[in-house]
């Protein structure tokens, strides 16, 4: 009797982890089910992203901008708000992808909003921000709606370094695409409303003037020109003073009348060297280009850059507003504020 008491024991026993080994097993397939499912939405995702939607709304708003991580939180509510509802081919599958460029033309892919806005730009301060939403739709079956936006800053490129008479200008883009064009018009609405927020406001908008490429033209061309016409002027009379003194000592240095009378007739009728007029055209042309490449240079600077602060760049753009506000307002401004109160007061007394 106890040897089939024990017997019993030892089948239970035997039952209980063939049953927990059985449990085991199947949670396995099921994790392993789950994920060839989320494998296979994000390939279906692959192949029909690049797919013409139905409905499409897109756009470009050219403005100076900062991004910052209250924005990037506002776009996901709108993600939230607007696809989280939709009738997904797989529950709660909505895609993100975020692209994160920079001036060596390199980039870092993330799959994960998070992680971007945590490690994105640590090392290097980006220049272009992609952000993309989608959802694989099952009415209408293998559809996608999606909400992309793009950040182009102002920053240069490093294949652009030699482009001297030309700068970039910041820009935002934007693409909804989705079934139903009540919901594309809806979320394009939602969505630019945040985007418009991040422009550059404020004290910074008298400024934006010199983000225009036509007034940064005609500064720089206008500029440029005078200093050439001031400096032709300016070498030509040098060269005609030195001229002029070479010839006074030879007409001093001569002997007798008629050596310093001859002299004298060569100096009336001589015409300036053709390395004079050289010489003077080419140090203005010189001087024109200089200063065309400091006014494409400087002149954009007048406004603050364009910002991603994401990750570091956080800080780093914390510490340039500074700087820029101190020199732009506190220097530039405020000295020529106090110099135009010294004339006045010079006029008065």
């Amino acid at each position: 009797m106890p040897d089939e008491i024990g017997s019993t024991v030892a089948d239970d026993n035997d039952n209980r982890e063939n049953s927990g080994e059985v449990a085991a097993a199947r949670q396995s397939d099921l994790v392993d089910s789950s994920e060839v499912v989320s494998g296979i939405i994000g390939l279906v995702h692959q192949i029909f992203s690049q797919g013409p939607s139905d409905v499409c709304k897109a756009g470009t708003i050219p403005a100076a901008f900062v991004l910052r991580p209250s924005h990037i939180e506002n776009l996901q509510h709108i993600v939230d708000i607007r696809l989280a509802p939709l009738p997904a081919l797989h529950d709660k599958e909505i895609v993100f992808a975020g692209t994160v460029g920079y001036a060596d033309l390199t980039t870092d892919k993330f799959d994960s909003l998070d992680e971007l806005r945590n490690f994105a730009g640590i090392r290097k301060s980006p220049t272009d921000l992609t952000l993309r939403w989608r959802v694989l739709l099952r009415e209408p079956f293998m559809k996608i709606a999606s909400i992309e936006v793009t950040f182009h800053t102002d920053a240069r490129k490093d294949i652009d370094a030699l482009n001297l008479l030309d700068f970039p200008l910041a820009s935002i883009e934007y693409e909804i695409a989705g079934m139903d064009r009540d919901w594309v018009d809806a979320t394009a609405e939602d969505v630019m409303s945040v985007l418009k927020s991040t422009r550059l406001r404020g004290i910074y908008r008298p400024l934006l003037i010199f983000r225009n490429r036509m007034v940064v033209h005609v500064f720089s061309w206008s500029l440029a020109l005078i200093v050439e016409i001031a400096a032709i002027s300016s070498i030509g009379r040098a060269l005609a003073q030195h001229t002029r003194l070479d010839y006074k000592t030879r007409i001093l240095d001569a002997a007798g009348i008629e050596g310093k009378f001859d002299e004298f007739v060569q100096y009336m009728f001589s015409n300036s060297p053709i390395s004079h007029t050289v010489l003077s055209l080419g140090s203005a042309l010189v001087l024109m280009f200089a200063v065309l490449v400091l006014g494409f240079w400087a002149l954009p600077k007048l406004v603050p850059r364009s910002g991603v602060l994401i990750g570091l760049e956080r800080t780093r753009w914390q510490q340039y507003e500074n700087v820029f506000r101190f020199v732009i307002f506190t220097l530039g401004i405020g000295g020529i504020g106090v110099a135009i109160i010294v004339k006045i007061l010079e006029a008065i007394f």
